[in-house]
C-alpha cells in the first residue's frame, strides 16, 4: 500500500517483524506447498526475487537461489555399528562429513542416504529479518507506531453489496379486503457495523479508515474483537531454532540446517504445542533448552564445519507458527465489518515464502476491488461462518502434526563470504 502513495500505519507492540517474521528461516520453494496454495505461492516466489533484484537489493536481503536435498537418518543396525567410521553416502553435499551421532538422547542415528528435492530452479532463500526491514524502509508513505491494540471501535452503517441485516415490515389492516390486507413496508437499507478507530493500550483512539489484521497467531486477539465475523481459531505451533556463528566460511527433532551467505548457520526443528495463550510480547516466548540443545548437537553430528570450536552457538530463539483449521491461509475481507476489515494470517510453515503475494493481493483488494495476482476464494476468512468449528479445531490438529513432518534440506553453487573460506553453500534437513 505504501508503494503506491497510500498512507499507512503499521502498528506493533515491540516494532517490525519481533516474532516468526523475524525469526524463521527463510527458506522458499515454489512447489512444495499442498494444491490450493501453489498458484499464490508460485506467484509469491517470483515477487521475492523481483524485489531482490529491483527494488531491495539482493544483499539486503541476503536472497540466493539453492537446491534441495533430503537426507535419511536412521537407527544403526548391527551392521551399521560394524561400520561407525564410515562416512556418509556420496550423495551427499560435500560439507557433510559426520556421521550423525547422538543427537537424540539414548537413540544412535546414522545417515543412509541422500536424495535431491530441489533445485535452484524452484528454491530459493532470504533473510526474513532483514527483507521485513528493507521492505519498510523502502516503503513510502508508511508510520511505524510501536502501541499495543486493545480492541476497536465499531459504527453501524449501511451494508456493501447487500452485507448486513434489513427486512421488509408489514401491517395488517383488519377492514380491508383480504386480497389487500397486507402492505409492505419499503425495505429498510441493510445495516452492517465497520471499523471506525483502532484502540490503544491507555485508550487512545486511532482513526481507521480500512484495518489491515496481520497478527499471526495472535490473531484470536481479533477474533474476540469480531465476533460476528466468525472468525476461526488461529492455533500456533511453537518451533525452536539456533544460530550457528562463525562457521569459517525423545522427542520428534525433524532438523533442517540453513547456512546463510554471511557467517550464520541456521538451525531449526523441534516443533511442539504452543500454549494455549501467547503472551502478548512476542519476546516472552522461552525456547526450550533440551529442543535447542538437541538442534545444535544434530548439526554438530552432520558436520566439522559447525563442530563447537569452528561454530560456536551464538542465538537461541523459539516463534510460533499460525495453523488455520482447514491449514489453508485467511485473506480477504472480514465479513460483518462492511468491508472495513481485510486480513491474512495463518500461514503455517509457509508464512515468508507467501508473505509478498498475500500483501499484494490485499493491496489490490483494497485500491481496485479484487486481487489480480491470485484467486483469493480459497483463502476468504468466511469459509468458517456456517459452523464445523469442531471438525476444524480437529483439522488444525492433523495440520500442525503434518508440519512437524516436512523435511527439507538445500544446497546452493554460489560463492559467499566467509573466514578464510567460502561459506557452507547448502541447506540440510533431515527425517
Amino acid at each position: 500500500m505504501g508503494f503506491q502513495g497510500v498512507r499507512v500505519t503499521l502498528v506493533d507492540r515491540v516494532g517490525i517483524a519481533p516474532a516468526a517474521s523475524g525469526k524463521a528461516g527463510g527458506f522458499l520453494a515454489k512447489d512444495w506447498v499442498v494444491p490450493a496454495l501453489v498458484p499464490l505461492a508460485a506467484a509469491s516466489f517470483s515477487l521475492h526475487e523481483s524485489l531482490a533484484m529491483t527494488l531491495l537489493g539482493v544483499d539486503a536481503v541476503d536472497y540466493r537461489r539453492l537446491g534441495a536435498t533430503n537426507v535419511t537418518l536412521r537407527r544403526p543396525t548391527k551392521a551399521l555399528r560394524r561400520s561407525r567410521g564410515r562416512r556418509v553416502p556420496s550423495e551427499h553435499p560435500a560439507w557433510i562429513d559426520e556421521p550423525a551421532g547422538q543427537w537424540t538422547p539414548g537413540a544412535a542415528w546414522r545417515s543412509t542416504a541422500a536424495m535431491r528435492s530441489g533445485s535452484p530452479t524452484t528454491c530459493a532463500q532470504v533473510h526474513p529479518a532483514k527483507l521485513c526491514n528493507a521492505l519498510m524502509a523502502a516503503a513510502g508513505g508508511v508510520k511505524l507506531l510501536v502501541a499495543a491494540a486493545v480492541g476497536l471501535v465499531m459504527e453501524e452503517v449501511d451494508a456493501p453489496n447487500g452485507e448486513g441485516g434489513g427486512a421488509a415490515a408489514a401491517v395488517t389492516d383488519p377492514g380491508a379486503p383480504s386480497s389487500s390486507r397486507s402492505s409492505p413496508l419499503p425495505s429498510r437499507p441493510p445495516r452492517t457495523r465497520r471499523v471506525r478507530a483502532l484502540r490503544l493500550e491507555g485508550g487512545t483512539e486511532l482513526p481507521v479508515g480500512t484495518l489491515v489484521l496481520a497478527l499471526g497467531p495472535w490473531s484470536d486477539r481479533a477474533a474476540a474483537w469480531l465476533p460476528d465475523a466468525h472468525l476461526p481459531a488461529i492455533n500456533g505451533q511453537q518451533a525452536h531454532s539456533v544460530v550457528l556463528q562463525d562457521y569459517g566460511l525423545g522427542p520428534r527433532l525433524d532438523p533442517e540446517i540453513y547456512p546463510r551467505p554471511h557467517g550464520e548457520v541456521y538451525v531449526y526443528g523441534a516443533a511442539e504445542a504452543a500454549p494455549k495463550t501467547l503472551p502478548d510480547d512476542p519476546a516472552e516466548i522461552v525456547p526450550s533448552a533440551a529442543a535447542c540443545d538437541r538442534l545444535t548437537a544434530f548439526a554438530r553430528s552432520v558436520s566439522s564445519r559447525l563442530s563447537a570450536a569452528a561454530a560456536p552457538e551464538s542465538i537461541r530463539q523459539a516463534c510460533c507458527l499460525p495453523i488455520s483449521p482447514d491449514g489453508l491461509p485467511l485473506i480477504g475481507r472480514v465479513p460483518g465489518t462492511g468491508g472495513s476489515v481485510v486480513m491474512g494470517a495463518g500461514h503455517g510453515v509457509w508464512g515468508v515464502l507467501l508473505g509478498p503475494a498475500t500483501g499484494l493481493a490485499l493491496s489490490q483488494l483494497l485500491l481496485t476491488g479484487r486481487s489480480q495476482v491470485v484467486d483469493l476464494s480459497p483463502f476468504c476468512p468466511g469459509r468458517f461462518a456456517n459452523g464445523g468449528m469442531e471438525e476444524g479445531e480437529a483439522e488444525a490438529e492433523r495440520a500442525a502434526k503434518k508440519v512437524g513432518k516436512e523435511d527439507k534440506m538445500g544446497e546452493e553453487g554460489g560463492e559467499g563470504e566467509g573466514k578464510g573460506r567460502a561459506p557452507l553453500p547448502e541447506k540440510v534437513a533431515a527425517r
